[in-house]
């Protein structure tokens, strides 16, 4: 991870040091798709196990860092996006409420974990690799919050650039995300991570999706869109 250069509170301004590397993951599934060998390191499922430890490290780290983050929280905040998405297309506001819905259904029946430390934003645009070796960086949503929450913004996005990704049909592009969120679980909890948090993980990862579906009809990425709402739709109904 970076070293801390300083943070003025004034301006609410950190400033880290720099980290050396890129991150792979997302280049190296559409390779996989494509059929193209990556030379180097690490493989696509190394670089996934990777992502897996560091979440389990950063979650068991004892750090007590940044804001609480609830499920409730996080549904409350996507339903006061709901409004202009349920004016202006009201087919799509409707059915990313009824999926909320069921969130809520679901979460209601479940416990929740208890907090720990958080990323707040752990995708895998966050995660670098030098080589095989890995950093974690981008803290400005450190917070305190289930564990699944994690899990699920990383999943989401995992399955997603399975989707953007050419090549293959989408049987093949959906096994592989499968059998790459299936890695990434076992090796987080092989880490020391709460197997218990699995649990939960599938809830955070539709409301990162519904997260995702609505910033992409903010911005009218149509395409983005539409393949947003598809992978939700097939999450909701797993």
């Amino acid at each position: 991870v970076p070293a801390c250069l300083g943070w003025r509170q004034d301006l609410q301004l950190v400033a880290f040091t720099e980290i050396p590397g890129a991150p792979r993951v997302a280049q190296l599934l559409k390779a996989r798709l494509r059929g193209d060998d990556v030379a180097g390191e690490p493989s696509l499922e190394d670089a996934v196990e990777t992502c897996g430890r560091i979440a389990a490290t950063l979650h068991t780290s004892g750090l007590r860092l940044g804001e609480p983050r609830t499920l409730e929280s996080e549904v409350a905040r996507l339903r006061d996006n709901l409004s202009p998405i349920q004016r202006l297309s009201p087919d799509l506001g409707r059915q990313l409420a009824q999926w909320l819905d069921l969130v809520e259904r679901r979460a209601a029946a479940s416990t929740a974990l208890e907090v720990c430390q958080c990323h707040g934003d752990f995708s895998y645009t966050q995660l670098i690799f030098d080589g095989s070796r890995p950093g974690l960086v981008d803290f400005d949503n450190f917070c305190q919050a289930e564990p699944a929450l994690d899990l699920g913004q990383f999943l989401a996005y995992l399955r997603y650039a399975g989707i953007k990704a050419r090549g293959q049909s989408g049987a093949e592009r959906a096994g592989l995300s499968s059998e790459l969120a299936a890695r990434f679980a076992d090796s987080y909890v092989m880490a020391g991570g709460s197997a218990a948090a699995l649990e939960r993980v599938d809830l955070y990862e539709a409301i990162n999706l519904t997260r995702m579906a609505e910033h992409a009809w903010q911005n009218l990425k149509s395409r983005r869109l539409e393949g947003i709402v598809t992978l939700l739709g097939e999450r909701m109904d797993a």
